[in-house]
């Protein structure tokens, strides 16, 4: 018995479905604020020929409900890995105008939002840890550290930064990269500075502060938006906690806590 293929409407429902919620999760791992998912997978779903599009975005996943020509699906995906990759998300926004102005097919559409989900970074991991140096070095100088205190943490930074880079790629959880992150680069600011330990040690962790997460945060919560707002506050509060525990587990390691105190 030959198989019956599915219906038209029920075809062009299912694939924008999977269209929205894959932008919804490129726009979550990229940093983006709930609100502006859930605006951007509204406005997919409507130049898809949606007549309705429901939608539930938190940092940890995306509901969406699109109703369309009589038919009603339902599906959500799970975020597994965050980050923040504004240039990525902007792209993905600017392939959402080019769709509704009629501009792109909706194949094309989901075609070249893969390419752009699949494209590597910008610049490499090297080039991207030594600007990270650069910027904590500079932040050291800020700091109240001398031209020396600036080549050291630099150098202390960027290594810390190609470790953390690596060490992402693994399974190693997030909080405990952070940790041992932190831990490595404090310790490399004292190694690299001696006596005089205590500015390179401090600004060269700066790379961990989760500065998008917290302003994400805060944005979610002046938009009404209480458990996405908490959920990210919570995961920046966790992660300056870790940094904070690598930091200390460092000075004890060296045996710091009288040059500190």
């Amino acid at each position: 018995m030959a198989r019956r293929e599915p219906d038209g409407p029920v075809v062009a429902v299912s694939k924008a479905l999977k269209a929205v919620l894959r932008l919804g999760t490129i726009l979550l791992e990229t940093g983006e604020t709930t609100a502006v998912v859930e605006e951007a997978v509204r406005r997919v779903g409507k130049a898809l020929g949606a007549s309705a599009v429901e939608v539930n975005a938190n940092p940890s996943r995306v509901l969406v409900s699109i109703e369309q020509e009589g038919l009603a699906v339902t599906g959500f995906t799970t975020i597994h890995r965050t980050g923040v990759r504004l240039s990525l998300a902007s792209d993905a926004l600017s392939l959402i105008a080019r769709l509704e102005q009629e501009l792109m097919k909706p194949d094309q559409f989901e075609a070249e939002l893969e390419s752009l989900a699949s494209q590597p970074r910008n610049y490499s991991w090297w080039l991207t840890a030594l600007a990270v140096g650069a910027a904590c070095g500079a932040f050291g100088v800020l700091l109240g550290g001398s031209g020396r205190d600036f080549l050291v943490i630099c150098l202390a930074a960027s290594l810390a930064q190609g470790v953390r880079h690596h060490l992402m790629a693994t399974r190693m959880g997030s909080f405990l990269t952070t940790a041992v992150i932190a831990g490595l680069a404090s310790s490399s600011g004292w190694w690299l500075a001696g006596d005089d330990f205590r500015v390179p040690a401090a600004a060269s962790i700066l790379m961990l502060v989760p500065g998008v997460p917290l302003l994400n945060g805060i944005a979610d919560l002046l938009k009404g938006d209480s458990l996405s707002g908490l959920a990210r506050l919570t995961n920046a509060m966790v992660t300056i906690i870790m940094a904070g525990a690598g930091v200390w587990v460092a000075v004890l390691s060296l045996g710091l806590t009288d040059s500190v105190g």
